[in-house]
């Protein structure tokens, strides 16, 4: 455990015995740690202040011996057609290399169903409290393959995305205005969203990198927040914390509470204006924020208007049953659509006009959209972006 005071350079004075604390009592800073025993054990702890203890607190711990276990990693590739998958593990006590040793290691072909989604498995053993295994998954002779995925101690779900490019051209916005230094907030280990976006942090990194050699950029393991302003801040906390140089950071959208929750935590730590951030989150102020230079929001991504579109025209066809939209039960249709990027007031003002103002089609439009097959629906989902909407009003 860990002794935490609110008052600067506190001494704690405690007990493992159940008895009352006592200025002889063992005694330890703020912030350090205390050594509980297996077994049941009775923590009282007080603080120490010229000599006089303070009222203490009492807590009850019950310390078990570690037990191994078993973990179960599923992964699901719905979203990128996969047919099989490739396990590559290693990590933790060192018994956790593949079977097939060689790249890219155990091959998985069959497939277990739960709650509607077929998923590739395997089973690893635990065998200390700080144990753990890492991951990285593949397809075929090992690529495509996904980030490494570390630390994982417990049953965990994957589901394989595609959404590398929009990681990628977040990280290019932060390069281009000069950060370095890059953290990275994740929602939760092996969510698809958040694996394909961290994807593309790391190759727009490695791109970089490789062209510019005297001027290197780092990009840091992501802390995770879960959808939480708070986990957000905390998150953000650690990675400044953790590296002085720090200049800009990436959080996951979450809903846009931990990207609100680490904005509150970087500008309380007064580096509103040293710390970029960059999310895929559209926040309702976000053009105000890219107009004050003291704001640590630097640019914003998001698929506004596509979403509920494309899936509307999706279904609206099937219901209809036009061509090449039937069939589709049981099946995963992947619709992809750029992401709209803004990095300055300017880049928002534009979004505002083309997204806000009016909407990015006609009536007109819509309507012949309607009419699209599915091939030629997913086209027009891939040419949409601000240029875009701009290009069609002007006409």
């Amino acid at each position: 455990l860990t002794a935490v005071s609110a008052t600067d350079g506190a001494r704690l004075v405690y007990t493992t015995d159940g008895s009352d604390p006592t200025s002889s009592s063992a005694q330890v800073a703020s912030g350090s740690s205390i050594d509980i025993p297996a077994g049941t054990t009775t923590l009282k702890v007080a603080l120490l202040v010229n000599g006089a203890v303070g009222q203490a607190i009492t807590r009850q711990y019950k310390v078990t011996n570690f037990e191994p276990y078993d973990i179960h990693i599923y992964v699901n590739t719905d979203q990128v057609g996969w047919s099989s998958v490739n396990f590559w593990t290693w990590g933790g006590d060192g018994t956790h290399s593949p079977a097939n040793s060689n790249w890219p290691g155990d091959k998985v072909t069959t497939t277990t169903a739960i709650e509607g989604k077929n998923w590739y498995a395997k089973t690893y053993r635990i065998n200390s409290a700080t144990d753990y295994v890492n991951f990285v998954f593949s397809t075929g002779s090992g690529s495509p393959q996904t980030v490494d995925v570390n630390n994982i101690n417990s049953d965990t779900f994957f589901e394989i995305s595609s959404q590398t490019d929009g990681g990628k051209n977040l990280v290019n916005i932060l390069i281009e205005k000069g950060d370095r230094n890059i953290g990275l907030i994740g929602w939760e280990q092996g969510d698809a969203t958040w694996l394909g976006r961290w994807e593309g942090y790391k190759a727009g990194v490695e791109e970089w990198n490789a062209a510019h050699p005297d001027d290197q950029v780092t990009l840091s393991e992501p802390q995770y927040a879960g959808t939480t302003a708070e986990g957000g801040a905390k998150a953000a906390d650690a990675l400044m914390a953790a590296d002085a140089s720090l200049d800009a950071i990436i959080p996951a959208g979450g809903g846009g509470d931990p990207l609100q929750g680490a904005i509150a935590a970087v500008t309380k730590a007064g580096k509103g204006a040293d710390i970029d951030i960059v999310s895929t989150d559209f926040l309702p102020d976000l053009g105000d924020r890219l107009a004050d230079e003291n704001d640590p929001v630097a640019g914003e991504s998001g698929g506004h208007y596509c979403d509920p579109l494309f899936a509307f025209m999706m279904v609206y066809n099937a219901i209809k049953g036009s061509d090449t939209y039937t069939d589709l039960a049981g099946k995963f249709e992947n619709v992809e659509f750029p992401y709209l990027y803004v990095a300055s007031a300017e880049d928002y003002a534009d979004y505002q006009k083309y997204f806000v103002d009016q909407l990015p089609y006609t009536k007109d439009e819509l309507v012949e959209m309607a009419g699209l097959n599915m091939e030629d629906l997913k086209a027009a989902a891939q040419k949409l972006s601000i240029e875009d909407a701009a290009a069609r009003a002007g006409q």
